[in-house]
Parts: structure tokens; sequence; C-alpha cells
């Protein structure tokens, strides 16, 4: 067996040794991959009962998918829930048709009906797959999953975590989720819950993964949650990140700005572990002072006594460059919320005021002075690219809260935040707003179609931060 595939035989059974206590269910890949939507229940030590939720085949989060790039993708989605679904696949430049978004490149799955999902992965990474239909409340059940495209000629490690970051707000009494839709979440900070979650398993269980000192772990991190923010904590060495947004970078050690880690986004890390045998590693969230995982040194003797040499740069996807000399530019400005200055925007293309669109639609939020409603089933385009062409976008969040925003089908390149230059070329999908902020992006218009572009916390592109951007 050559390293490749041993690294990926190896990368397979460590889903399934997660699996086994409590964590992502066994990887998947290939063609004939079905996923059913559904209702489950799982045992939680901070609710009384066994609590509700919605998943993939049994499972929240669904099966972990594992594919190597180049390969096709070809998921079969069944639905037997009572409300309509679909599946997005997170950051993956994927064919219109393939996009999973409701009205806008496919009718909804309504119960008992299928969908089948096939295109080529041309990129990898670590990308995520969830509902697009009603999101702030399917994936506030659980609906969610990891998919990873392993690249062509992986780093040396010697362990792999997937990690799938969440938060619910479940009542403890009768396991049920609280009211969804509440415009007092949708127009602050959104729905953050009072159960956080790694792979699925409650962090109040204190969950662990036992390591050996001296391994070299590859630690991807995906925020599945709705609205919850991370602040990622490393209580013992130094994390170095590889990929944003499973977009290579070269390796550095994890910033402060980056350990701000918000819905839809994902962190390639690598670890090594340079601690005695029975050595802990805690890996925290400050904002919530919760322990997420904790990696655990067997008492065996360590593997080395120094790093692994083997580099850790990963190679970069092939994408178009933007051509900043022949760029059209635009502005984007985000508006709202109650942190916010009064709003006058349009809903429907009718001048609406803030307190109207709260009472009459539930909407608190603008893109450009125009609030959208989520499940309409034509949006106009509020910015026309055509195919080919750099474009460079100046988004200003004139609001008090975090928005971090994601674009369909496109990687773009992030060029400065509050105005500073970043020295280095990173790119990404879902990139975060803090509040009174400013972030410049670049892109080159590739695949056509009308492509979503909202704020990935999901009460706040329902309450009207979402928008279409047309390729032609």
């Amino acid at each position: 067996m050559d390293r490749r595939r041993f690294l990926s035989a190896s990368s397979l059974m460590l889903a399934g040794l997660a699996a086994s206590d409590g964590g992502l269910a066994a990887a998947a890949g290939g063609t004939g991959v079905r996923l059913r939507a559904g209702v489950l229940r799982k045992k939680l030590p901070e609710i009384a009962v066994p609590a509700s939720f919605w998943g993939y085949n049994g499972e929240s989060p669904g099966p972990q998918l594992r594919y190597r790039k180049g390969e096709r993708l070809q998921v079969d989605l069944e639905n037997t829930l009572t409300q309509g679904t679909t599946l997005h696949w997170h950051g993956l430049r994927v064919p219109h048709a393939m996009d999973g978004v409701p009205h806008v490149s496919q009718p909804p799955v309504q119960k008992g009906e299928s969908f089948r999902y096939e295109f080529e992965l041309k990129d990898s990474g670590t990308f995520w797959y969830h509902p697009h239909q009603k999101s702030f409340e399917q994936v506030g059940r659980g609906m969610c999953g990891a998919l990873i495209v392993e690249e062509e000629k992986p780093i040396e490690i010697d362990r792999e975590l997937v990690w799938v970051l969440n938060d619910f707000q479940i009542d403890p009494a009768s396991g049920e989720h609280r009211p969804f839709g509440l415009i007092a979440e949708h127009a602050t900070k959104g729905r953050w819950g009072n159960v956080i979650t790694v792979n699925g398993t409650s962090v109040a269980a204190g969950r662990s993964e036992s390591v050996r000192a001296g391994e070299r772990v590859r630690l991807r991190l995906i925020n599945a949650a709705t609205a919850r923010v991370f602040k990622l904590d490393f209580s013992a060495g130094e994390p170095r990140v590889i990929a944003y947004d499973g977009q290579a970078v070269p390796p550095a050690p994890l910033a402060n700005d980056d350990r701000i880690f918000g819905p839809g986004m994902r962190l390639d890390l690598v670890l090594d572990l340079m601690l005695p045998p029975g050595g802990v590693l805690d890996i925290a969230d400050a904002n919530s002072r919760q322990v997420l995982g904790r990696l655990v040194c067997s008492a065996e003797a360590p593997l080395r006594g120094v790093p692994l040499a083997a580099p850790i740069a990963l190679t970069p996807n092939e994408r178009l460059r933007p051509n900043l000399n022949k760029a059209t530019f635009h502005n984007i400005d985000f508006l709202g919320g109650d942190a916010g200055p009064p709003v006058i925007g349009t809903v429907d293309g009718r001048p609406i005021a803030y307190s109207d669109m709260k009472s009459k639609y539930g909407l608190a939020w603008t893109v450009n002075s125009h609030a959208a409603i989520e499940e309409a089933h034509h949006h106009e385009p509020l910015l026309s690219f055509t195919r080919g062409k750099t474009y460079v976008i100046t988004m200003t969040n004139q609001t008090g809260f975090d928005h971090p925003m994601h674009l369909h089908g496109h990687f773009f390149r992030v060029l400065s935040l509050n105005g500073e230059k970043l020295k280095q070329e990173i790119w990404r999908d879902t990139v975060m707003l803090t509040p009174w902020s400013e972030v410049v992006i670049a892109l080159v218009a590739e695949e056509q179609g009308d492509w979503m572009f909202h704020c990935h916390v999901l009460e706040h592109a329902a309450a009207g931060m979402m928008a279409v951007i047309r390729v032609e």
C-alpha cells in the first residue's frame, strides 16, 4: 500500500474510531451515498430526557463524507421530514444546479421525495454540508455534516481529527428545542445555545481524545453553529494554521484574530504534541469558558522527542487570480439590528421603516438598504458580474454585531481588514465582519448563475441579510 492510500485508510479508520465514542459517524465516500434527513433523539448530560434532533441517517452531525480531489461526489438526499429541505455544499465550487438553494438553484425536496447531487470535486480542503431551506431552524436542530476532500499529496501526520463545533438551545426538562424564528434573536446576535457540542457530544461530558506524546496531529475545525462565535484557546502547544476555509496558506502560528471562529468558517491546524506521557492539551472556547476537547497523552513513551521534520505546507487549489489593475469596484453596506442606527430600507422594492420591517415581516437587516425574504421564489440580483472578470468589493459593517459573510460558488481573496492590507495572501469563502468594521475582498467571477451571498449567522440571513450575485 503506497503512503497516500495508507494515509487515506488511516483517516477512515480514525473516523470510525471517533464514531465509536460518540464522535463523527463513519466516513463514507464515492458513489451510491445516501443521506436520509429525519428526526432522532440523543442523550445529553444537561438535558433530563433524550433530546430531539434532526440529522442524517440517524446521526447529528451526519456521516462524514470523505473523498480525494478529482473524485466524483454522488449523494442521494431522501427527505422524511415534514418540511422541505436541500443540501448545500458549503465552500465547494459546484455547478449552479448542485448548489442546494431552494427556489434559486433547485426546488425544495419535499417529504417522501429524493434528489441526486452529483459533481466533480475539483478542490481539496475542509468543507461541510447543510440545508439551505429554513436553515436557521434545520441547521439549528442539528442538520449538518463534515465533507473532507483529501489533497493529491497529503502532508505527513500521525493522526487526523475532524471536529464539528455546534450549539443548541434546548429546554432542559422536555428535551425539545426552544421556539425558532424569534425576532428578538434575529435582530441581535442570533441564537446562542445552552448546549455546546463537538461531533454531537456535549462538551459538558468532558470530551477527550487519547493521543501519544510526540505525535503530529492535523485538526480540522468546522463551526456549524447557526450563530455562536467561538474564541479558540489552546492551553499548551503552538498550533500552526495551514488552511482557512479549506484554502492553503503558508504555515504560521495561529494569530489572535484567527482565534475568532465564526459560523460557517473552517480552520486546519497542525499540532506537534511535545508533551510528556500523561500530558494534556485543552482546546477551549474563551467566550463560553468551556473546554471543547482535551487531548490526553497516554503513558506510552513519546513517539519522538523532537517535532516531525516533514513539511506541513499544503498545495494550493488552482483558481483564477484577480487582476486588480482591471477590476470593477463595488461597495456593500450592512445595516440594521437592535444595536444599529434606524434603517429605512426596501422590501420587495417598497421603502419601509425598520420598525415596520420587524413587525410586518420579521426582518431586521439590510444589504445596501434592501432586506431579502429567505423563502422568496425570486431574488433580484444585488450585483451582476461578467464571467472571467475581476471584482473588488468593499464590505462595511455598520452594525453592532458580528457578520460572517459567505459567498456561494467562489473563493475570494481578502485584501484588507479595516484599511490594513494583509501581508499574506489569504483566500476564503466566509469572512468575519466584526462590529463597525470594513473588509475588502477580490474575486474572479466563475460559474454562471445566481449565487447567494449572506451572513452565516443564519438568523441574520433569515431576517434580511441575504442577497444574490449574478454571474452571466
